[in-house]
């Protein structure tokens, strides 16, 4: 008795997709970089917007407590125009 494997196929399909799902790790299709390290003394009135975790509320971004920062403490490379930037922690000033 030859066992075929059972497909793994979504319900929903993106136009283009058309392939089996497949399980892979996370690490193999992003990139991890740590965030934005600011201290009280670093916050503006004006300068680089921080999005927080507070930011985020029912499915939307909540543009509200904003903090501001210094623009000369972000030193970071990594997140380039059309990147999906996920906030995982939030510090309280």
């Amino acid at each position: 008795m030859d066992k075929k494997p059972k497909r793994m196929v979504p319900e929903v399909r993106f136009k283009g997709f058309t392939d089996d799902w497949e399980q892979r790790k996370l690490g193999e299709v992003v990139d991890f970089y740590s965030g934005l390290t600011y201290h009280p003394q670093d916050v503006r009135n004006k300068g680089c917007l921080v999005i927080r975790s507070s930011n985020i509320q029912d499915g939307a971004i909540v543009l509200k407590d904003n903090v501001f920062v210094n623009k000369n403490i972000v030193n970071s490379d990594n997140v380039l125009p059309g990147d999906i930037v996920v906030v995982v922690r939030n510090c309280i000033l």
